[in-house]
């Protein structure tokens, strides 16, 4: 990976929230959450399934609006509009879907002409690391799940892109690719500002800041 091309992703970037909540029916996922998500740390969302984690981890991406409270993301010092902030993060998630009946190389091809690679390595090499050469001319819906969730950590890996969000990213992997998915983020976790929804400790154990669901479900609002 070149440190030189591998720039946008080093920006300091920041996310701000104040007295965030979201409520499901009439209880309260989260509420009162004020906190400051910074470029070079990484924070791992705990909780039982259900408890909300996943959907705190789509608030802050921008990606479900509603709920009370603000969610500000500045970038060097400048802020940038919610409704933008979808060009400067990566997502894996469930709730992503696939593109069925492209072949790989030309979703990946695709993909990476609408989010920038990363430093100076190619589609092939991207193909090369998730171990998907072999099928690079399979439909995707051919794929199994386990090489269709590598698909997925790829777009986000190799995107240059100061913030990932990762909501339960080891899913479907089997123990060859976890290893995989452990090296590579130690590998760019420092020059990004990565959230990882999870319960499983395999897929957080870099993290260096955790945040319990739970505890913020009936927390005080904080003053401004």
């Amino acid at each position: 990976m070149s440190e030189e091309k591998n720039k946008s992703s080093k920006i300091p970037f920041v996310i701000s929230t104040q007295n965030l909540g979201k409520k499901f029916s009439k209880d309260w996922l989260y509420r009162n959450f004020s906190y400051q998500f910074n470029t070079g740390n990484s924070y791992a969302v705990l909780g039982r399934n259900g408890s909300g984690k996943s959907t705190l981890l789509l608030h802050l991406a921008s990606f479900y609006g509603g709920g009370v409270g603000s969610i500000s993301y500045t970038k060097l010092g400048v802020s940038i509009n919610s409704e933008r902030f979808y060009q400067h993060y990566a997502l894996v998630s469930p709730l992503l879907e696939l593109p069925e009946e492209q072949q790989v190389k030309e979703f990946l091809t695709h993909f990476f002409t609408i989010k920038a690679i990363t430093g100076n390595i190619t589609v092939s090499d991207v193909l090369e690391a998730i171990n998907l050469k072999a099928a690079s001319d399979k439909n995707i819906k051919e794929l199994s799940s386990g090489m269709k969730q590598r698909l997925k950590l790829a777009m986000a890996f190799y995107s240059d892109v100061p913030v990932l969000f990762l909501d339960e990213p080891c899913t479907n992997l089997d123990a060859v690719s976890i290893n995989w998915y452990v090296e590579t983020i130690e590998q760019i976790r420092h020059n990004k500002l990565i959230i990882v929804a999870s319960n499983n400790p395999a897929e957080y154990t870099f993290c260096n800041e955790r945040i319990e669901i739970e505890r913020i479900q009936f927390k005080p609002p904080t003053i401004p």
